[in-house]
């Protein structure tokens, strides 16, 4: 559960909005991938040397041409989380003259989670989840929770745990 507070909710959600208004988007409908590359961003599915490891971002020489790498161990739906966190942290978090942003699997200490990595969390899901779809699914099919759950996890392409932080996030 993400511990950022109204002001990056609505920073955050203001640039996705500009995102898609800017590059056309409409998830599901439109796939990570395809983003991805309406924004320039190279994507590679890589074998890592550490099995923890998510995904990496290359920033690109001069923030030019980033390369996001997500690894081969991953579920598609993993991958799809990973790429738009990876975007996430490249639309968020200049490089700050760093070259590569290592995400691992690391959920061990929740409670003391570097914020770029709530905002990027954030920022995927929201990205992948429009809270306007999620709200309408949730109205209209009026199932329970672990329904909706299963059902917006295949429907939007994500893991569970993806839908189940967003349905707490929107509270609609």
């Amino acid at each position: 559960m993400a511990f950022l507070n109204d002001g990056q909710i609505m920073r955050i959600d203001k640039i996705i909005d500009r995102l898609n208004i800017q590059n056309d988007l409409n998830f599901p409908e439109t796939s990570i991938i395809e983003a991805a590359k309406s924004l320039g961003i190279s994507l590679k599915i890589a074998k890592f040397k550490e099995d923890d490891i998510a995904g990496v971002l290359d920033y690109g020489e001069e923030n030019k041409n980033p390369i996001i790498f997500v690894s081969e161990l991953d579920s598609e739906k993993k991958r799809n989380f990973t790429i738009a966190h990876e975007i996430g942290h490249l639309l968020l978090h200049p490089n700050n003259g760093v070259r590569l942003k290592v995400d691992r699997h690391n959920f061990q200490n929740l409670t003391t989670k570097d914020i770029t990595e709530e905002e990027a969390d954030y920022f995927a899901a929201a990205l992948l989840t429009p809270a306007h779809k999620v709200k309408e699914i949730r109205f209209k099919s009026r199932m329970y929770e672990w329904d909706l759950i299963n059902f917006c996890s295949d429907y939007f392409n994500v893991s569970k745990s993806v839908i189940a932080n967003r349905l707490k996030w929107i509270n609609p």
